[in-house]
């Protein structure tokens, strides 16, 4: 009765907090009033469902050795050794899994081809989208979602990326409410990542960071990879040091290698191979599978950065070509770039252009390495990848004059009245204010001694640091606050003054700060003064 009333709360859940609650309950029932295949199931698939999926492989293993619960648990051990990238093995449990499909319910038959459907398409084995097609029409509600997202997420990764996107689509809508709500944004995020449409990509990426923390690592390397492309260095790494610490505390060892990984494509996109080989080699051990085999795809993230030194050691390079493991996508085309450029290196010009010709030049990562690597891809004859749209610094526009709005980049940036007003007081002020004046520009007109309005005015800084998306945006030395002088501030107050020009609206709507009302009175007077 305890297994079936669990199950029946199983269907209604969407939430990883839920799951968990419900593994905690169902692991409570003595062992006796468990057993059997559908306790099984149900026991399996809670700790597939459950943030950080603890000891599903383990548990899967152990129920693969009872004949009885073996097919069943072939499929979830199948399912999650493919996505810790152990393919073969997973592979060979979603084979020992359909050969017995007679004993497999709808759901343990799909996750089956799920599973050898995903391994396929990493090793480049045909087949595999007929295994996801069927897996998707044996699926329904939360369950077809996920399956179309996997589909469609993998579709990205060939020529199907229209294809990718109708999937995508129509997982968000199954998906709606549900704690993979996020990663279905996430997801659609890097289709539009892939070909550059970084608006859209932004926007994607930006809604599944805030949606829900599970996925949100994800989500934040995502949105950093968008920011990286457009040149906005620090804010990138900024965001991958967040994806990093937060799939740390989630024991996400896959998700910490992602982020680690971006940070030394960062690095290396900004001229700065030793510290992507840094970065890179923490990457390449982060994840106990690849550390154990010395095998990982992030290996020709490293000998892209080897290749990129002014010497280069030709053997270094080759060795960690040959310890990537299988190559799809973006990583294949890499292995392709870093081989052209050794080529180049070497002096086989003819050789490392023909390399380069099959590639596509307008994704992503093809019109990143042509950026880094000029002097290779300006062997290319014809047309080339189109360049980036990098700016050479950041600009931030603050409209003070009426509504306060601040944009970076040309992108509207959401900002709370207390970093809004922290910033427009140091711009007020050239860019540079005192602690004790900063302090009194951001008081509310609350009794605080000295010591609370210091920490108020420290904890406005942090909110501001946290808005514009890197800690050295605002720096603090001597006792004054100062504004990144490598950023391009435009202050349109300062504009209107320099004319001579009264301000009749000054912060509109930000009544709670005595500052800004006085400020607002003497810009009405025309007095350029704090």
């Amino acid at each position: 009765m305890a297994v079936r009333t669990i199950e029946q709360a199983f269907t209604h859940a969407r939430q990883g907090e839920r799951f968990a609650q419900l593994l905690t309950w169902f692991e409570q029932i003595p062992p006796p009033a468990r057993s059997g295949v559908a306790a099984a199931r149900l026991h399996l698939r809670l700790l597939g469902n459950t943030p950080g999926e603890p000891q599903l492989e383990q548990t899967a293993r152990a129920y693969a050795g009872d004949p009885i619960t073996a097919p069943v648990a072939h499929a979830f051990l199948a399912w999650t050794l493919v996505q810790r990238d152990h393919l073969q093995a997973g592979l060979k449990s979603a084979d020992a899994a359909l050969q017995a499909e007679g004993a497999l319910t709808p759901f343990d038959l799909a996750l089956a081809l799920r599973a050898r459907g995903m391994a396929g398409q990493r090793l480049g084995r045909r087949g595999w989208e007929a295994d996801y097609q069927r897996a998707a029409q044996l699926s329904e509600g939360r369950v077809r979602g996920i399956t179309l997202m996997e589909y469609g997420s993998l579709l990205l990764f060939t020529d199907g990326h229209a294809r990718g996107m109708e999937a995508l689509g129509e997982a968000t809508l199954a998906l709606r409410g549900d704690d993979l709500e996020a990663w279905a944004h996430s997801s659609k995020g890097y289709a539009h990542l892939h070909h550059a449409e970084l608006d859209d990509a932004q926007t994607a990426f930006e809604t599944g960071i805030v949606l829900g923390e599970r996925f949100r690592p994800h989500s934040q390397s995502g949105l950093a990879a968008v920011l990286r492309a457009r040149g906005e260095w620090d804010r990138a790494e900024t965001l991958y040091h967040q994806a990093i610490a937060l799939a740390e505390r989630q024991g996400h060892a896959e998700r910490e290698r992602q982020s680690r990984r971006g940070l030394g494509h960062t690095a290396r996109m900004r001229g700065q191979p030793l510290r992507a080989i840094e970065w890179l080699s923490q990457a390449v051990v982060t994840v106990p599978a690849d550390r154990e085999s010395g095998t990982s795809w992030v290996n020709v993230d490293l000998a892209a950065a080897h290749v990129s030194l002014p010497r280069v050691d030709a053997e270094r390079v080759l060795d960690l070509l040959a310890r990537t493991g299988p190559l799809f996508g973006e990583d294949a085309d890499r292995a392709v770039i870093v081989q052209a450029e050794l080529a180049r290196r070497q002096g086989r010009l003819a050789e490392a252009a023909a390399r380069l010709r099959p590639l596509n030049p307008r994704m992503l990562w093809v019109r990143e390495e042509a950026m880094a690597l000029p002097e290779l891809f300006g062997l290319l004859e014809g047309p080339r990848p189109e360049p980036l749209p990098r700016q050479d610094r950041v600009r931030v526009e603050v409209r003070a004059a009426g509504y306060g709005e601040v944009r970076l980049n040309d992108r509207l940036l959401a900002m709370p009245l207390l970093p809004l007003v922290t910033l427009v007081a140091l711009l007020d002020a050239g860019g540079t204010l005192d602690a004790e004046s900063l302090a009194a520009a951001v008081r509310d007109g609350q009794a605080r001694d000295r010591r609370q309005a210091a920490q108020r005015a420290t904890r406005a800084v942090k909110q501001l640091r946290d808005a514009l998306g890197w800690p050295g945006s605002v720096t603090h030395h001597a006792g004054r606050y100062a504004l990144d002088a490598g950023v391009d501030w435009a202050y349109d107050i300062l504009n209107l003054r320099r004319a001579g020009t009264p301000t009749e609206t000054f912060l509109r709507g930000v009544h709670a700060f005595p500052w800004v009302m006085e400020r607002e009175q003497a810009l009405m007077l025309g007095e350029d003064q704090l």
